[in-house]
Order: C-alpha cells, then structure tokens, then sequence
C-alpha cells in the first residue's frame, strides 16, 4: 500500500450509534486498524460496558467537540439504532426524547466533519416499508428517523445516505433450522454496512424473509385494492420483542 493511500486509509473515522445491539457489536469487533472508531455511549452505564471493546467512547451528552480537535479527512457513522427498538408499549413522548437526542448527535458530527465526506449509514426495517397493522408504531418511527437523517444529510455537502431494510437478524451460531437460511446474519449485515460506506448512497432490502414479506404485503395490498375493504383489526401498542435484550432497551 503506498504512503497516500495509507495515509487516506487511517484519516477515515467510524461512529458506531448503538453500540450495544449485535449489529452494532459485530461493527465493533469487525473494525480493522487502519481506522479510528468510535461507540457512543448513552449514558454512564453504557460507558463502562463499552470500556472493554477497542473503540474510543464518546458519550451523547458530550458538550465539546466528540471527535477531538483534529476534524476526520473523512467519516462513516453507522446508526444501528434510532427510535423505538420492538417496544412493548408505545411511549411517545420517550420515544421523541431519544430520537431527538440521536439525531442532534449526528448532526453535531456532520458539523465537525464540516467541508468533508461523510457517510451514514441506517439500519431500518422492512416493516418501514410494508408494516403490520400491529406494527405502526414502530414503523412510522423508522420511517420518521430516516426522513430526519436524509434533511440532515442533504445539508452536509459531500453527505452521503445509505438505507438498509432488513428481515430477521441473526447470530451466525443460531442459524441452525434450513428456514433460517432466510435471515440475515450481523455479521453479514455489518459487512454490508462498511462494504456500502465507501461507495454512492443506496437503498436496498436485505435478506430473503424481507422480499417474501414485502411480496405478502404487495398481494395483501392487492386484495384490498380489488375489494375495496379492509381489515379493521388492530392490535394496541406495539408487539413484544422476542428478544429479552432488546426488549430492555439494549440498542
């Protein structure tokens, strides 16, 4: 590698948004070491379990710069987490609180990468794009989140949008029925995340359960459309997670 390109490989800095989800921790153990990366840490908890990982911890609630005094040449923030993450019930007014918090975050980084590239890259839904009747909520805060990050973006120069729409996520280990071939890894996820921070920005559904869906809610939608009726069943809130960390907030 010549002395340029190294010197360009090392100048590029990664910001990891949810940190403590599996996707954002395959992003933290994936990180190679011709970059600088950072966690951000929500509070003084998240801190401490972050303090074993190799990334530099920047918390949310930093008031001076978050990258240090030297600008990055170039920056990646990958937003594993903004919003709602499978709550159980709606709570609206935390929901924006976070939300608010996460976005103000990017755009502090944006500003201090200032005249520079800049890549983020979201990690949504698939429900984003098709939800569930029973998924609304949480759907309309993804499509709400993605909307935001676009204005933020579309006011850097040289800002750069990706949007991922995955299916179910899974650990690699856990993939042991034929079905789950299906699903996508976070693995695989979190390669495709770097993979697309150094190119154009992209839109994209991931994992084959996504397009199965998206082909159910198409014919669904079609029926509707043909009968001109539509079910009024609903369910309140939003379904549970199934998976007990991320039902406790861990994002």
């Amino acid at each position: 590698m010549s002395a340029v390109t190294t010197e360009r490989a090392t100048a590029v800095t990664t910001v990891v948004l949810g940190p403590k989800t599996r996707l954002g921790a395959a992003l933290l153990a994936g990180a190679g070491s011709d970059r600088a990366t950072y966690a951000v840490a929500r509070d003084d908890r998240d801190r401490v379990e972050l303090a074993t990982s190799d990334a530099t911890v920047i918390s949310a609630h930093t008031s001076g710069p978050l990258l240090g005094d030297t600008p990055p040449s170039a920056l990646r923030i990958h937003v594993c987490a903004l919003g709602p993450v499978h709550p159980e019930t709606a709570r609206p007014e935390d929901d924006a609180s976070f939300v608010a918090r996460d976005l103000d975050l990017v755009a502090r980084l944006l500003d201090e990468a200032e005249g520079r590239e800049a890549h983020v890259v979201l990690v949504s839904s698939i429900l984003a794009l098709a939800p569930a009747a029973d998924r609304a909520y949480y759907a309309g805060w993804k499509n709400v989140a993605e909307e935001e990050l676009a204005t933020l973006v579309a006011a850097h120069p040289g800002g750069r949008l990706s949007v991922f729409y995955p299916g179910r996520l899974m650990a690699a280990q856990d993939r042991s029925k034929p079905w789950h071939r299906m699903h996508t890894t976070f693995e695989r996820l979190a390669t495709l995340m770097n993979n697309a921070s150094e190119g154009p920005g992209r839109s994209r559904t991931v994992g084959l359960d996504a397009r199965l869906w998206l082909m159910a809610r198409s014919a669904s939608l079609m029926a509707t459309t043909l009968s001109g009726s539509r079910s009024t069943r609903r369910r309140h809130g939003v379904d549970g997670a199934t998976d007990p960390n991320e039902r406790d907030g861990i994002r």
